[in-house]
């Protein structure tokens, strides 16, 4: 669940119907705050999904908890 500022271009109420993982969280956090993102970080800036009309951003997520892959 995402509330943009009303700043924002964004669709209030919509919703992105596509896949995010929880290390997108990362990169979304430093371009909201306009810093650089991490070479190193495997995310995705999820701000684009907050337009109208966004697609996917992932082709999959990869989950593991323990030693058991889902």
């Amino acid at each position: 669940i995402v509330r943009p500022p009303r700043s924002w271009d964004s669709a209030r109420g919509a919703v992105y119907e596509h896949v995010v993982a929880a290390d997108d969280l990362l990169p979304t956090l430093c371009a909201a705050a306009r810093a650089h993102i991490p070479d190193d970080v495997t995310g995705r800036d999820l701000l684009p999904a907050l337009l109208p009309g966004a697609g996917p951003l992932h082709d999959f997520v990869h989950g593991q908890i323990e030693a058991q892959h889902m």
